[in-house]
């Protein structure tokens, strides 16, 4: 019976809607700690997450362990597909825990400000961002490259 109700209380790939539990396994980021702390001011200097996003909270989105907590991400979902369709697909710079899909994972550790939902892994699978975020994305996702210097990246943004 107790199996039963916990079900009902978890959102489709058997994340939990409860506070306080863990929402899925973190996204894995084995770089330098400080690149994802400069890839969190730069998302949210865009004004592509929320002012208020905890710089440690996002860190540990990175840390391959449980995250209680979801971003707010306030730019567009097309964005957001990309950035990490790049920094996982394209790019190898983060891996995904075991058994779990990248929509799934991005799904579960986003939250969508404009229409106070949860993405979607459908949307999110079959968005592709306009032409014009294609540089800025590409910075973002630089930051996460320890092959590319600080000079490199400070280049890209100046251009």
């Amino acid at each position: 019976m107790g199996e039963k109700i916990r079900r009902k209380n978890t959102c489709s790939g058997g994340r939990p809607k409860l506070a306080g539990t863990p929402i899925t396994k973190s996204f894995v980021y084995q770089g330098d700690k400080v690149r994802l702390v400069m890839l969190c001011q730069g998302l949210k200097a865009l004004g592509w997450i929320d002012d208020s996003t905890d710089v440690q909270m996002f860190v540990d989105m990175f840390s391959g362990g449980e995250v209680h907590q979801r971003i707010i991400w306030r730019g567009s979902a097309y964005t957001l597909a990309e950035l990490f369709r790049r920094l996982v697909n394209e790019r190898h710079l983060v891996s995904l825990p075991d058994k779990h899909t990248l929509w799934v994972m991005v799904n579960a550790h986003f939250w969508y400000k404009q229409r106070r939902q949860e993405f979607g892994c459908d949307r999110l699978r079959k968005s592709h961002a306009s032409k014009c975020q294609d540089p800025t994305i590409s910075c973002m996702v630089s930051l996460l490259d320890p092959g590319c210097s600080l000079d490199e990246i400070r280049q890209m943004m100046e251009e």
